[in-house]
């Protein structure tokens, strides 16, 4: 997979109620922060992945298609969570495996 072959990774998740101590000038104390979003670019296949913290499903932008238009575009990350359904994928155990 290519996504393993040239990735940038940003930033690091950081589950709500976490503190980033940051030094401050005026003496006020650290706020609560957490991670946003998360993305991985692949540098080969020139995509781009993004999950955001209300929606964990793993989003993925293709780069080569977004060029193809002549003009800025938006693309809304923001939306409902949609899961995919495994269940018919279950197999049983080997009842002799440790």
């Amino acid at each position: 997979m290519a996504l393993a072959k040239a990735v940038s990774f940003v930033g690091e998740d950081l589950a709500v109620g976490t503190v980033q101590e940051h030094p401050s000038p005026d003496g006020t104390p650290p706020q609560d922060d957490h991670t946003q979003w998360t993305s991985v670019s692949d540098l080969v296949e020139r995509r781009y992945y993004i999950r955001t913290y209300d929606n964990q499903s793993i989003r993925m932008i293709s780069l080569d298609e977004l060029m193809a238009y002549e003009q800025s575009m938006r693309v809304p990350i923001n939306q409902p969570a949609r899961y995919v359904d495994v269940t018919r994928e279950a197999q049983l155990l080997d009842s002799n495996a440790g």
